[in-house]
């Protein structure tokens, strides 16, 4: 089954709110959004993808309504990304061209089921 990845340009030090739901699967069948009430965990890494270096402290890092993330009980997620959230890691890149991140939230079911969203941002280095 493919990964759906959400990809978002921005600008470096940008500060989006970015609104998505994690869906409970079981055998690659989707059982539906995963609310807050329903699950025992919530974390979140984030990467830069050239060299896997991680952003802002956020290595597995607890995300149940936690460091700048909410979850609702109809499933959705809201993530207040910070301006450290979106740094230029690069000291090669070029004004005007992007470098990709990746974040990967783990959510964790009272049940033990795990559901994996992936959100990919192209920051842009500043001209």
């Amino acid at each position: 089954m493919p990964i759906q990845v959400a990809t978002i340009e921005l600008h470096t030090g940008d500060t989006p709110v970015l609104r998505f739901q994690i869906v409970r699967k079981r055998a690659g069948v989707v059982l539906g959004p995963v609310g807050k009430s329903d699950l025992s965990a919530l974390t979140l890494t984030h990467k830069n993808v050239s060299d896997g270096s991680i952003i802002n402290n956020r290595n597995g890092q607890n995300a149940l309504n936690l460091n700048n993330v909410t979850v609702d009980e109809d499933g959705w997620v809201e993530w207040s990304m910070q301006a450290a959230d979106n740094p230029i890691v690069s000291t090669v890149l070029k004004a005007g061209e992007y470098e990709d991140h990746v974040s990967k939230f783990v959510a964790t079911t009272k049940d033990g089921l795990k559901s994996t969203r992936y959100i990919r941002t192209r920051v842009m280095k500043e001209i």
